[in-house]
């Protein structure tokens, strides 16, 4: 099964997409496990982190007409409509699996808000533009992630847009045409904040986060609940450790690095970088055998080391770099560490 559904899928079609909803499952090889962030019962309610084992496929379509923004699963004729699915480094757009075999593993609790990226409650007495309030519930429509800056929640475009961003210096914004509201420069970290994260769910959870105004405007914004992003998953390379909350569990790549190449004195040294939905991975390789590495939440979160010989080997060969045992540790205000073992290619 692990085997065909991949080629399966390859087969039909092998295109990647770089948008992401809590509409993005991912299949693991290795366990045959299909994990959902969120799956619709067709016509009745939404559960979140469902996982199945699937025995077979059944009727595999890709592009199929059928498929919305949401993980669906309709019972009357056991169909699983996934607008997304990764299977190790690619990903799949619109695939349905009808009639498939499968064992229920877990399930999380039933989800009461619709969009699937989650939703926040808004307190205090934020006053902005011409005595406007931001309203009471902030149930985003899309979500984005900029490769080196920022994740970011939005209702609206436009002039008449909300967005809610965690930007990559531990700051927390809101702004919109009601005003700005923000958690500056945040130096103990996202945690003293209010903010928690579980990246290999996909969640961050906001508890009494309290933004300021920024600009002629007044009163505090207080933020309560919990945003979806891209779960920090992946098999290529696997990510272990006291820092796996904040960084994943594992990394697969959106695309090939394109390594940079500099002297640097009789030596050279070459830089390699991969993104994947907001979370960024390093890694400087030097013709002595030094190595610098490290990992960056685009939200806020980052870790790195410096010479950590014997941790890398680039095979110029076949393209690809091989990390084994690499442990970086965290970057102030980040005391945790990750270990990282896999291979990524580049180009």
């Amino acid at each position: 099964m692990k085997r065909h559904l991949g080629i399966a899928l390859a087969s039909v079609a092998a295109w990647s997409i770089s948008a992401f909803g809590a509409s993005t499952a991912s299949f693991d090889v290795a366990t045959n496990l299909l994990s959902m962030p969120t799956v619709k019962l067709e016509g009745g309610s939404t559960f979140s982190d469902v996982v199945i084992e699937l025995k077979s496929y059944g009727t595999l379509s890709i592009d199929d007409p059928m498929i919305d923004s949401e993980i669906t699963y309709v019972p009357e004729s056991n169909t699983i409509l996934l607008p997304a699915v990764t299977v190790g480094s690619e990903t799949f757009n619109k695939v349905s699996l009808i009639n498939p075999a499968f064992d229920v593993i877990s399930a999380g609790p039933e989800v009461t808000e619709s969009t699937g990226y989650g939703s926040l409650t808004i307190a205090g007495n934020a006053v902005g533009v011409a005595g406007q309030t931001n309203p009471s519930s902030f149930v985003p429509a899309a979500f984005h992630s900029h490769p080196t800056a920022y994740y970011s929640w939005s209702i609206g475009s436009g002039s008449s847009a909300w967005y809610i961003l965690l930007g990559g210096s531990n700051v927390i914004t809101s702004t919109s045409n009601v005003g700005s509201w923000q958690k500056n420069s945040i130096l103990s970290g996202l945690q003293s904040a209010g903010v928690t994260m579980d990246m290999p769910k996909g969640k961050i959870q906001f508890n009494n986060v309290t933004l300021t105004p920024q600009g002629p405007y007044s009163g505090e914004m207080i933020l309560n609940g919990t945003l979806n992003v891209p779960p920090a998953v992946g098999t290529s390379v696997t990510i272990s450790g006291t820092g796996t909350s904040e960084a994943g569990t594992g990394f697969d790549a959106s695309a090939p690095a394109t390594p940079f190449v500099l002297p640097v004195g009789s030596a050279t040294k070459s830089q390699y970088t991969w993104n994947n939905h907001g979370i960024e991975l390093s890694v400087t390789y030097y013709s002595t055998g030094d190595v610098l590495a490290s990992l960056t939440n685009m939200a806020g979160p980052s870790w790195s080391t410096t010479r950590a010989k014997g941790t890398v080997v680039v095979d110029t060969a076949n393209k690809t770099v091989t990390m084994t045992n690499l442990t970086i540790a965290g970057r102030s205000p980040t005391t945790t560490s990750i270990t990282l073992n896999g291979t990524l290619s580049y180009q």
